[in-house]
C-alpha cells in the first residue's frame, strides 16, 4: 500500500506538468519498475534518487529530464523546489 502512495504522489507530480495523457498512462501502467520507494531496490530505467520529506523516489531517466526543463521554464532553484511545489499542490487539492 505505501509503494501505491508513493508511486501515486509521484504520478501526481508527472500530471501536474504535464497534460500528454497517453504516455502518462503508458508510463505508469507499467508499475512499480520506473516508480518506487528506495528499499524495494528496483533498478530498471533508474538514474537518480530524489528525496521528498521522508519518502525517496527512484527517478527514471526520462522524468528526470522532464524535471530539469520544468526547473528551467519555472524558474525553481532545484528539482526538489518542483517537486516540494507539486505535491504542495496535491495537498491543496484534497482540501
Amino acid at each position: 500500500m505505501e509503494n501505491l502512495y508513493c508511486l501515486f504522489i509521484l504520478s501526481h507530480i508527472y500530471i501536474s506538468y504535464h497534460n500528454e495523457l497517453h504516455s502518462k498512462k503508458a508510463f505508469f501502467i507499467k508499475g512499480l519498475s520506473g516508480a518506487c520507494l528506495k528499499y524495494t531496490r528496483f533498478y530498471l530505467g533508474i538514474s537518480s534518487v530524489i528525496q521528498v520529506g521522508i519518502v525517496t523516489f527512484y527517478l527514471p531517466e526520462s522524468l528526470e529530464r522532464r524535471l530539469e526543463e520544468i526547473v528551467r521554464l519555472y524558474g525553481y532553484c532545484s528539482r526538489s523546489e518542483a517537486i516540494r511545489d507539486a505535491v504542495r499542490l496535491f495537498i491543496i487539492g484534497f482540501e
